[in-house]
């Protein structure tokens, strides 16, 4: 087809001149009135909620594993160690709380996702081992202390 603007030659299946952007004028043949792609659309729409054949199991898209028992692990591990040289009671409930939510976590979790919940997990143990050492430390010192104290 040949552009009414530009002169230019161009594809008859277009709707508008690459060239210039002129409208393809209507001719005779294309005034008829075309098949709109509506039913097209709502066939595929149909075919989408139509159940699944005789034998075969539907396809169930599923949300990927939440990283929470993950992160509260890692976070639970960090303050039990910090809490440990303080104050040991809180560091070792902290780090029995971060080894259980990190076994959890790395049940739950594919094996390339676990890289937070295996730092919480190993952050618990740390935590109450150097929470029961701070409290060791503690109850020589006490005691010591008292010792003095009486003699």
């Amino acid at each position: 087809m040949i552009c009414n603007n530009c002169k230019q030659s161009y594809d008859d299946s277009l709707n508008a001149c690459p060239y210039c952007g002129a409208v393809k004028m209507p001719t005779a043949e294309s005034a008829a009135p075309q098949q709109s792609p509506q039913p097209q659309q709502n066939q595929q729409a149909y075919t989408a909620y139509q159940q699944q054949p005789y034998g075969q199991v539907p396809q169930v898209q599923t949300a990927p594993p939440a990283k929470g028992p993950a992160t509260t692990s890692l976070v639970c591990g960090i303050i039990a160690i910090v809490l440990g040289c303080l104050v040991p009671i809180a560091g070792i409930i902290l780090g029995i709380i971060a080894v259980v939510t990190g076994n959890k976590a790395k049940r739950i979790l594919p094996p390339e996702q676990r890289g937070s919940a295996n730092a919480g997990f190993i952050c618990g143990i740390i935590g109450i081992v150097v929470a029961v050492i701070f409290w060791i430390i503690n109850a020589v010192i006490i005691s010591s202390l008292t010792s003095f104290l009486y003699y």
